[in-house]
This record gives C-alpha cells, structure tokens and sequence, in this order.
C-alpha cells in the first residue's frame, strides 16, 4: 500500500484478493509488515478470472474467487509504502460488529450521522458536541450563460429548485466493523431546457436521478460521499449545498501554492455591468469556521463555491453547469451566432462526483484542515504482487517525510538532468517554520532554488538523510537534492 503524502497516515483501503478457485477458500488473514495480524471487512464475493503477464511468458488466463476487502492500514510511512500478507486459512469467517446504531444511523468514534426522511444529514461531531442538520440537500436554477458568465433565464424561469422538499429512498450498502455505507436516491423534476425565444425555462420538465452513498470508517474523522447523478436537464446549474449552522464572516479556501481568506459579505455592485455573483474559486478545498467550530467540505475537480451571508452559513459547491449556444444574454454580439453540436457543453449523461465532510473545534490550523485535504485529493494505491527480489527494499519504507505536517508538497520530480530529484512544497501559514526533510538515500548536495529552477542558495548538511531549511510565511520552496 504506497502512501504518496509526505506524512504518516492511518487508512481502510478497499482492495481485490484472488485465490485460485479450485482451492475452495472461505477465510483467509491480513498481515503487515510486522507479522501483526490486522483487522479487515468482506464487502463482497464473486467469482472471476486474472490473466497475468510475465516476462517472456505466453498471458494465461485463471479461474479465481475474487473478494473485496477493506482493511485496517495503520502508520503508513511517509511517501512510502507498507507490505502486507494474505494468507488463506480453513473454515469460515464472518464480519462482527456494525456502526449502524439506530434506524439510517451510523456512528464511528469521531461522528454520528443521522439519514433524513427527505435525504438530509444530521451529523453530530462527538469531539466538540456540536450538531449540524440540514447538510446534503441540492438546488437547482436555470442558466442563460456561457463558459465566462454565469447568467439567469429572464422572469419566471429565473425560479430555484431544492430537493428539501423531497422523500428519498435509503438503503444499506453495506455494513461492518470498518466501513459502513448507505444510498440515498432522489428524484428532483426540473425544467428540461432553456426556451431560446423567450429565454425561459421550459415548462416540460425531465426526472433527475442523484443518487449519494454515505461511508464511514472507523478511526476516521470525515465522512465520504459519493454522487452519482444521470443529467438529462440542459440549461441549468446544479449544487450541493451543506448548512454550517452559524454565519461566518469569511471563507477560506485552498488555492494555487496558498490558503485563501475571502470575506463572505458582498457589497452592492447592482450598477455593475458584471455584479459580483457570490461564487469564488477553490483548489481542493472550502471551510467555515466561527472560532469555535468549523466545517470543511473537501472536494477533488469542483473549482466554483460559494458561502451564503446568512444564519445557516450555507457552503454551496457546483456540481455542473450546463449551457448552451447562441449566447442568450444579449450582452454581446455573440448573440447572434448559431452554433450547433455543443451538446458537450451541457454536461449530459452520467457524472460522478466524491467529496468529504470534516467538523472541527478551533481554527482550521491547528485542526489540520490542510492534512485532511491531501488525504482526500491523494488516496493511497494499492497494488497487488507475488514474490520479488526488492532491490534493497524491506517492507516497510518512507522516502521522503516533511515536516512540520503544515508544508504542502505539490512536487517531487527529476531535475532537468535527469540525474537528481527536486522537491517543491509551500508554507501556508503566517509564520516562518524550520522546514525538515528526512530522506531514505542521503544526498551529497541541496540547493534552494528559484521557480525558474536556477540555483538561489546552498543549503548546508549536517546530516546527509535530513536537510534543514528555513522557510518564511506564504514561501514557495524548491530544493536540489543531489544522489551521494
């Protein structure tokens, strides 16, 4: 299991174990590196088929019982990977314990998360007893727009749809020790289109299936939800809308080499040609926080939020926006150009999309709000091997750990000679930290550099495995690490 994070981490992985199908297996153990037992769930069996390819040798295919497992992969090493061991063993074994608790609720040592009727949550952060309902609900408005603009349909078709209103339908997916996971399917009927003559939404409207799964694990403090939605609406923006239960003054966001603070307070520009609209850009990540709690919705690929000014301090996050041709705002002379085979633009058909929920006491630093980001943008990988020499390599390494965990690695690449490596991460704090790199292959050299990659500045080594660095507030660092 390789962990690409410059820090130690504790995770479930869900993974495929093959046996041979004529050995008739119906248990087996999970080993790490240590010859330690660990915990693990079944969460599904079937039977199947591997081809492997070996060097040399002709791809033969095999008759397997293919089981899906998630596991307990605990101090994962940093930028590094943990070996661990099947072992197939006779007789049977079963999954005990559960964290469903009560009718649609699931609990684990961090939260309690209650499904509603209507496919809300209602979540309890254990840690602070702070209580946050109304969180998963949808909305969706019509759009006149184009890639740069985001414009209404004029009158009535400028109305907001939410799916507050709705019953939804809940299930079990599945439920263990170490994962549980619950559906949650609505049904929202929406406007199909934007009527270019009148730009206004259509009277017709269409069926929009969303369908949520809900997981928790255990020893985990986020909650992870994953849509899955078939849009057959054109001409509409759709979000995913979570209540903080408090007005924030701020939002922050994780952006490009840096942590952004907005205010969340607009002023009036209705006199504007171009109004602010509310929404902003986000890298990963959006929080609020009131300076005694906070929430964080962490997202992979959804670039457009907004934080609304009112009691509920409700965290939107744009799902799609579909739109379509001529330009119907009349704003410009792009009006008046038919273009037709831009059905791409729409965003039709099945979307999918993967978020975290995390609640925390305090300010988003010393929460680690930033550590939880890069758990959710960068899973760890998985990958599934026989016997092999290793080069050297035990089963159980770090290659490179940074610390403190408030540097943000976005790179560890080949210098341009191809013959070192270069590592670049940033400070996003308002304080200078001394920055340490512990490296699993000492290095004879390590230079500073520019963003230019030109050499800036020796760094001295004391130790040719940690390299100590200075590194001022909202710095973007480069470092040359040269092979001894």
């Amino acid at each position: 299991v390789f962990n690409p994070l410059p820090f130690e981490r504790n995770e479930a992985p869900q993974v495929f174990i093959d046996f041979p199908r004529e050995k008739l297996y119906r248990a087996f153990s999970i080993y790490d590196d240590q010859g330690q037992k660990v915990s693990h769930q079944v969460l599904s069996l079937e039977e199947s088929y591997v081809i492997p390819i070996e060097p040399h040798e002709l791809p033969t295919s095999y008759y397997t019982t293919k089981w899906k497992v998630a596991f307990e992969a605990k101090n994962l090493p940093a930028l590094g990977f943990k070996t661990f061991t099947v072992k197939p063993e006779e007789g049977r074994k079963s999954n005990y314990g559960s964290q469903i608790t009560a009718t649609n609720t699931l609990e684990n040592e961090f939260l309690k998360v209650k499904i509603e009727p209507n496919g809300t949550l209602t979540i309890t952060d254990k840690n602070s007893g702070a209580v946050y309902p109304n969180l998963l609900w949808f909305e969706d408005c019509g759009e006149s727009g184009d890639p740069w603009s985001r414009i209404p349909p004029v009158g009535d078709g400028n109305l907001i749809y939410n799916s507050l209103g709705n019953s939804a339908e809940i299930r079990q997916v599945c439920d263990g020790p170490l994962t549980t996971t619950f559906a949650i399917k609505i049904k929202m009927n929406l406007p199909a289109e934007v009527i270019r003559s009148t730009k206004k939404r259509s009277a017709v409207e269409k069926e929009l299936p969303i369908t949520t799964f809900i997981t928790l694990h255990k020893g985990d403090p986020k909650l992870h939800l994953a849509i899955d939605l078939d849009n057959t609406i054109k001409d509409h923006r759709l979000r995913i809308m979570f209540d903080s239960g408090f007005r924030p003054e701020k939002s922050i966001s994780s952006g490009q080499f840096d942590v952004l603070e907005r205010a969340v307070f607009l002023p009036d520009t209705s006199d504007w040609l171009e109004p602010y609209t509310g929404t902003q850009p986000n890298n990963g990540g959006v929080w609020v926080e009131n300076g005694k709690r906070g929430l964080a919705v962490l997202n992979f690929g959804l670039p457009e939020y907004e934080v609304f000014d009112n009691e509920s301090g409700t965290v939107a996050m744009t799902l799609l926006r579909g739109f379509g041709y001529p330009k119907m705002s009349g704003i410009a002379r792009e009006d008046l150009v038919e273009r037709v085979g831009n059905e791409g633009s729409q965003c039709l058909g099945i979307q999918h999309y993967e978020l975290d929920l995390f609640f925390y006491s305090g300010d988003w630093q010393t929460a680690g709000v930033l550590r939880h980001e890069r758990e959710h943008k960068y899973p760890v990988m998985s990958v599934h091997h026989g016997r092999f020499a290793g080069k050297g390599l035990t089963k159980c390494e770090s290659f490179l750990k940074i610390e403190p965990e408030t540097l943000y690695l976005t790179a560890l690449e080949k210098s341009e000679s191809g013959q070192d490596y270069v590592a670049r991460f940033y400070n996003p704090s308002e304080d200078t930290v001394e920055a340490l790199l512990q490296l699993k292959f000492p290095v004879n050299q390590a230079v500073a550099l520019d963003l230019n990659e030109e050499p800036a500045l020796e760094i001295k080594i004391d130790d040719p495995c940690r390299i100590k660095i200075t590194v001022s507030k909202k710095k973007i660092i480069s470092v040359l690490l040269k092979h001894a």
